[in-house]
């Protein structure tokens, strides 16, 4: 039987909490551009990951609190006071930091889902074969939701208002292309600089979002990102091609945007090298198409002499993404950590699955092993794409939910009860 962790092992996560939290909060960053309302929830564009993340870095707080205090209220306001130091900090001297209403409710509400797992991880790892026939269908089911919610929220969709595009714009944190855009293509359609675009541009009949943009080297490397060209509102990104150093990198809005939720975007390495390196001059001229559909991201740069590209399959496996807290842009090189996305879904529907068909040693009688919601998970994972056209997963993506069925069983055997146990 798994037993509550002792007071030594309780403290040092608390510890290393306290400092991760620290240093995920305090440390000062640039300035934004402008300041947030102290009262909003989900503040910014991208207030929906800030919210998940500032819960989810307050739950091994919680987590350690409970197993070293013994109760629940003391950690939830142990957690919300630390939130207040946070954010009065964040509000009057940490540079570039805003203090909001909605993160004192995701910190207080990552400890107290902290406390909650620190009572109920424990009846799960000592669950009898009787209650982890239950608990494999509660996990089954979420695992379910959670592959399809995750499709549809990968999937290419439309802003809510109108846009505008810009070639070559200027942003606060961005410097200046230093190349020349001389045309764009939305659809197959020229569209020229600030020109206003209705929603039902950015898309055409079939969900996808083709952008092609001609511009002439030479193109210096920015010290920081500089953008080629965007379609954008002040709450809302259609799409945006932009200059990383060498790379190209092509962000194209999802539907899980609406929930403020990023939206991932793909890097073409040394995408801009021929007119950085001096392979043309000004007179020379390159081709960017940059491609969206239910499938796929894709990237191709063409000169006279060379071609390169790069295409991001869109699959249920690219929903971690959505959740980073970085204007970063991704490839198929990271595809691991798809798989480990989709492990961490497999693992507790495995563990309960198993654990469902182990008897105690005080039984006289086995049980049957409840296979449905471990077939109802791949199910999902396979029904996904079809259903919102998506892409299938790829043989890494499946290796990472067989790595999720490993270790599932891993832990079972692991915390198997080895007497009798009560349920």
């Amino acid at each position: 039987m798994v037993s509550q962790p002792g007071n030594r092992p309780s403290a040092v996560i608390v510890a290393a909490s306290l400092i991760f939290i620290a240093a995920m909060t305090l440390w000062p960053v640039e300035a934004a551009t402008m300041s947030l309302t102290s009262l909003c929830v989900f503040c910014g564009n991208l207030g929906g990951v800030d919210f998940a993340l500032n819960t989810v870095l307050f739950v091994p707080l919680g987590l350690g609190l409970r197993w070293l205090l013994g109760n629940w209220k003391t950690p939830v306001l142990i957690g919300a006071t630390i939130t207040l130091v946070v954010e009065t900090l964040q509000w009057r001297i940490v540079p570039g930091r805003d203090a909001s209403l909605g993160d004192l409710l995701a910190n207080t509400l990552g400890t107290l889902i902290g406390v909650w797992l620190a009572i109920e991880s424990l009846r799960w790892l000592n669950a009898t074969h009787v209650a982890a026939r239950r608990l494999a269908g509660n996990f089954g089911l979420l695992a379910a939701v959670v592959v399809m919610g995750s499709a549809w929220l990968l999937r290419p969709a439309l802003t809510r208002q109108g846009q505008y595009l810009q070639w070559t714009p200027t942003r606060p944190h961005t410097d200046l292309f230093q190349g020349r855009v001389s045309a764009v293509d939305l659809n197959g359609i020229p569209v020229g600089s600030f020109e206003i675009l209705l929603p039902k541009r950015l898309l055409d009949t079939n969900g996808t979002q083709s952008v092609r943009a001609v511009i002439n080297g030479p193109v210096p490397v920015p010290r920081r990102k500089a953008i080629i060209v965007v379609s954008a509102n002040r709450f809302e990104e259609g799409f945006t091609i932009a200059q990383w150093r060498e790379a190209l990198v092509f962000r194209s809005r999802v539907a899980g945007a609406r929930l403020k939720l990023h939206s991932p975007g793909v890097e073409l390495e040394n995408g801009l090298a021929p007119a950085i390196h001096g392979d043309g001059d000004q007179g020379s001229s390159m081709t960017i198409e940059a491609r969206s559909t239910p499938r796929a991201i894709s990237v191709r740069r063409e000169t006279a002499d060379s071609e390169n590209a790069v295409t991001l399959r869109r699959t249920v496996g690219l929903a971690w993404a959505l959740l980073l807290p970085w204007d970063i842009a991704i490839g198929p090189a990271w595809w691991p950590v798809n798989a480990a996305w989709l492990a961490t879904i497999m693992i507790p529907v495995s563990f309960f699955t198993i654990r469902s068909g182990r008897k105690a040693p005080a039984d006289s009688k086995g049980s049957g092993v409840t296979w449905w919601p471990f077939a109802l998970t791949l199910v999902a994972f396979a029904a996904a794409p079809v259903v919102t056209g998506l892409s299938a997963l790829g043989p890494g993506e499946w290796l990472g939910l067989l790595l999720g069925v490993g270790t599932g069983a891993a832990i079972e055997r692991f915390s198997a009860p080895r007497e009798p146990v009560v349920s």
